[in-house]
């Protein structure tokens, strides 16, 4: 099991600390904050250099971020080996994928980022992505084929949902019930859920066509919290539908224990499925603790990168040790003053 895993809620960190290390940011939840300081406290123990970022009267420090000298040189990675991975799929990506490439090499609280580290070892051998996914999954995978990042069956396609949507992870497998099939993956880490872009009408049509909501013309889909869920869900069934090559499928969302604002979002889209048989969501906390018995480092580096809060209580017990300020009133005035 993880150490110290945080599953009570996280401190309301001093605005003077945040600043101190480059982390104050406006609108932050408590989540947020506490990931955007573990980042640059993970940065400052591997002597990272500090990114910055340009303001009306000059430049200020982001502690989450990396130079711009640093970033290419692959070091929001845990290890060198997925720099060539990553630089190969920026090259063959599939038309219409969206790299945010500044953030994904230099902004360490990238979920895109957090997508290689962990997965990218498994796409890399196979055989430890199929034991890791049975460890997982049990009762779904039996064998990992194939592994692709930012994967859409085809991104403007009448057939699907016609627009850009596609899944952070896209795990092609045999299924322990003998059917062929694909676990479609959302990663989050501070991120909200998002509300999307351009709206389509293959949405409509498709959420009247398949049998997966219990009003598939409800207003509360196709907005906020549900609606990017709603689009997800609705590209994996018609890929079911559509291609031949899959029978079964699982769509998954994958968030930190702490990310209050997607378990929101999960439990609100829950509420609108007939059956979430292909629905579901797993933690970030889980997702590392499948590793260990099978690669114990990584599991350890995963966790010490995104989720060992228990630094930031270090920290902030130094603060609550600091001696309390003494008071000291001002001299009264003597007997002697003279009003004005």
């Amino acid at each position: 099991m993880l150490k110290n895993s945080r599953t009570t809620r996280l401190p309301l960190i001093p605005k003077s600390i945040l600043k101190k290390h480059g982390v104050l940011q406006k609108g932050d939840t408590r989540f947020a904050a506490s990931a955007r300081l573990l980042q640059s406290l993970w940065r400052e123990k591997n002597g990272f250099p500090c990114g910055s970022k340009r303001l009306k009267n000059g430049t200020v420090k982001v502690g989450s971020k990396l130079s711009r000298e640093a970033a290419p040189c692959g070091l929001n990675f845990l290890n060198p080996s997925l720099v060539p991975l990553l630089r190969k799929e920026l090259i063959y990506r599939e038309e219409g994928a969206v790299y945010e490439e500044e953030r994904l090499w230099g902004n360490l609280l990238s979920s895109q980022a957090l997508c290689f580290n962990l997965f990218g070892f498994l796409k890399l051998d196979l055989k430890f992505a199929s034991d890791y996914f049975k460890k997982l999954l049990p009762d779904i995978v039996e064998e990992v084929t194939e592994i692709r990042f930012e994967h859409s069956p085809g991104r403007g396609d009448p057939r699907f949902t016609e627009d850009q949507t596609a899944f952070d992870i896209f795990v092609l497998c045999h299924m322990k019930n003998g059917m062929r099939g694909f676990i479609a993956i959302e990663m989050k880490y501070t991120e909200a859920v998002s509300s999307g872009g351009a709206y389509h009408p293959a949405y409509d049509d498709l959420s009247g066509i398949f049998p997966l909501f219990k009003d598939g013309n409800s207003p509360a889909l196709r907005k906020g919290r549900c609606q990017q869920f709603w689009r997800e869900h609705l590209l994996a069934e018609s890929s079911l539908a559509e291609l031949e090559e899959y029978e079964d499928y699982r769509f998954i969302v994958i968030h930190p224990v702490q990310n209050r604002q997607c378990a929101k979002a999960v439990s609100a889209f829950n509420e609108h499925l007939i059956d979430p048989l292909r629905f579901q969501a797993i933690t970030l906390e889980t997702c590392i603790d499948a590793l260990h018995g099978l690669e114990d480092g990584l599991a350890e580096m995963l966790y010490e990168r995104y989720l060992d809060f228990g630094l930031i209580d270090e920290l902030l017990e130094e603060e609550l040790a600091a001696p309390v300020p003494t008071f000291k009133p001002k001299q009264e005035l003597s007997d002697t003053s003279v009003a004005a």
